[in-house]
């Protein structure tokens, strides 16, 4: 009896000890709220890295959803974006997409055809137009560039990548920002698709002014500031679209229509503010566009940040480029 008391005792004891074990695991940082001092803080830690770095390398994606072509791609079906694995040195950017190798530097793009490096404006070595390279540089100097009021965090959120935890700080911009983000060349544009046929009015109409919306997700180590991957939905109505459509094989809209009208409707609420607050996937929004709305999705992966020298070219193709 003495025996079992002394043990039971002894248990009772060791219990504070378990709790207070130096080795337990620590409580994970609060996740911070969106619109707070702590989240435009690690976006300013974020720029502020990945400038100061100014090397790496990415793998991207890009899908386009155009509103025109949209329709048309329901029917006989669409494709499934395009991918481009690059990087980025010393002002330079480079980047390969079915086995088409091409080099971007100061206003001046290089492809390689037939083991010759060759200058073109905007196609590559396929004869295909030249896909959307990402430049890290001035991507982030363009953030930087913004009012602070436009970099107010709206939706934040918890993700990993690599095995990393990250921080995921989501920013939206309308209006002439957007347009102004948009147009700098430091993400996609909407593509044109037949819209281009367009550009010069119809029957003397003028041009119709594309409304934009731009939603940026950075995800965040909270650590260091690496930002390992990126976020980009673009919104764009353009009221000349709403109106068209093109049908095949004598195929009517049916189904696909009475969904873009539930959409238009859902899409008009949210902006008089009359529903639920927007609905959030991998930091962007998941709202449906409107009939008259064409969207641009993109997602690029950074790695070996800080770490990526840039290609050695050879002599011609630095001639070309203007590397001194």
């Amino acid at each position: 009896m003495n025996t079992l008391s002394s043990l039971f005792a002894a248990v009772l004891a060791a219990l504070p000890l378990v709790s207070q074990d130096p080795a337990a695991a620590p409580a994970a940082d609060p996740l911070p709220a969106a619109g707070s001092p702590e989240a435009a803080t690690l976006v300013d830690k974020a720029i502020e890295k990945m400038l100061a770095v100014g090397r790496g390398n990415w793998r991207s994606h890009e899908e386009q959803d155009n509103a025109m072509m949209r329709q048309f791609q329901a029917q006989m079906g669409g494709g499934d974006g395009v991918d481009v694995e690059g990087g980025w040195s010393q002002g330079m950017v480079w980047g390969e997409t079915d086995l088409n190798t091409f080099v971007k530097h100061a206003g001046r793009m290089v492809v390689k055809t037939a083991g010759v490096w060759k200058l073109r404006a905007t196609k590559l070595a396929s004869g295909q137009p030249a896909p959307f390279a990402l430049d890290p540089s001035l991507f982030f100097a363009v953030l930087r560039d913004l009012p602070t009021e436009e970099r107010r965090v709206v939706h934040t959120d918890s993700a990993e990548v690599g095995g990393k935890k990250l921080v995921v700080l989501t920013m939206s911009f309308d209006g002439d920002v957007a347009t102004d983000f948009v147009d700098s060349g430091a993400v996609p544009e909407v593509s044109g698709g037949m819209g281009a046929i367009v550009m010069g009015g119809i029957g003397g109409m003028g041009v119709p002014t594309a409304q934009r919306s731009v939603h940026v997700a950075l995800f965040v180590d909270p650590v260091n500031g690496d930002v390992l991957r990126l976020g980009v939905k673009l919104y764009e109505k353009n009221p000349m679209f709403g109106n068209m459509r093109i049908q095949v094989q004598g195929a009517g809209g049916g189904d696909d229509d009475a969904e873009q009208d539930e959409a238009e409707e859902k899409a008009e609420k949210d902006d008089k503010g009359g529903a639920a607050k927007p609905e959030w996937k991998n930091g962007l929004p998941t709202r449906k566009p409107g009939r008259d709305e064409s969207t641009m999705t993109y997602r690029c992966d950074f790695t070996k940040i800080g770490l990526v020298d840039a290609p050695d070219l050879g002599d011609k193709a630095k001639a070309l480029l203007q590397i001194r």
